[in-house]
């Protein structure tokens, strides 16, 4: 499919009430995004809307931890000509698109892919933290002046603050996957701030847990990643009063923790209580990704 073909066809993104979401449905038929004036404003309703749709993951101060599969074939997936996403909380995309719950702080989990060539239109964020890994390929970042590649296993942290307008896409000629995980900050931004943005990494060579939020997060939640080699170990350790939210890609592996093993697919989620386990790759290597808060 050609670039413009493509830039010309895109599904709904962000919607919340059910009006929106049947108007994502129409446009879902065909394939056709709305501008970027609709996008900014389903994304202000949907940072609203998560202030009473908040689910909670189980949670406990024990040494052993309390395991909950979300396992990728129950989530909402969207599966068009040029992306295919999971969402992992609220859906952005599709006939799902404003269902789903946040977890806290995190709103949206999307596990995209985009094919080549692909990217979503230029929109606008507003007052929200954006974080964004590179599983595989080399993704790009756009701006109204300037674009940028980001490498695979690199991170991209955006803050929106009082407004700014990004589109992110795939440039090559083969697939491109990435994570975007968008974040509630604690506090609006009242002053005239424009959005930062900075890209960390790569961190391909990471064999432990490596948080890749920086301080300046304008929330408690973090991110951290780890690379687990195939047929090896890595401690999962969720500090008390805490729980965690864990995405396998690749693997599959297997999470030990109170007497229980969970094995989780590429793909697959699962909530995570304080406490202790042992995560063992098998077969093939896996990236995880861990939110904590």
């Amino acid at each position: 499919m050609a670039k413009e073909e493509v830039a010309s066809r895109r599904p709904c993104f962000g919607a919340v009430s059910a009006a929106e979401s049947q108007i994502c449905r129409n446009y879902e038929a065909n394939e056709v995004m709305p501008n970027s004036t609709s996008i900014w404003m389903i994304g202000a309703l949907l940072a609203v809307a998560a202030c009473s749709k908040t689910a909670s993951a189980p949670a406990g101060s024990e040494p052993t931890m309390k395991i909950e599969l979300r396992p990728k074939s129950t989530l909402p997936l969207t599966d068009v000509s040029w992306v295919a996403m999971t969402d992992h909380f609220v859906a952005t995309v599709g006939a799902a698109a404003g269902q789903g719950k946040p977890w806290q702080n995190v709103l949206v989990l999307a596990d995209a892919t985009f094919a080549p060539h692909a990217r979503f239109p230029m929109h606008d964020h507003q007052d929200m933290e954006i974080v964004s890994l590179v599983l595989a390929g080399t993704l790009t970042h756009h701006e109204p002046t300037t674009s940028l590649n980001i490498a695979e296993h690199a991170a991209q942290i955006m803050s929106a603050h009082q407004g700014m307008s990004h589109a992110e896409g795939n440039e090559t000629d083969t697939p491109v996957r990435m994570l975007q995980i968008w974040i509630r900050p604690r506090a609006n931004t009242l002053k005239p701030i424009a959005g930062t943005h900075e890209v960390l990494g790569p961190f391909e060579k990471v064999r432990e847990w490596m948080q890749v939020t920086p301080a300046s997060l304008r929330q408690s939640a973090a991110v951290k990643v780890a690379h687990v080699p195939s047929e090896k170990s890595i401690e999962l350790r969720i500090a008390d009063g805490k729980g965690g939210y864990l995405l396998c890609a690749g693997g599959p592996v297997t999470i030990g923790g109170g007497g229980t093993t969970v094995t989780l697919q590429d793909g697959d989620g699962a909530f995570v209580s304080a406490g202790n386990a042992n995560v063992v790759a098998h077969h093939n290597k896996a990236t995880l990704v861990l939110i904590e808060q």
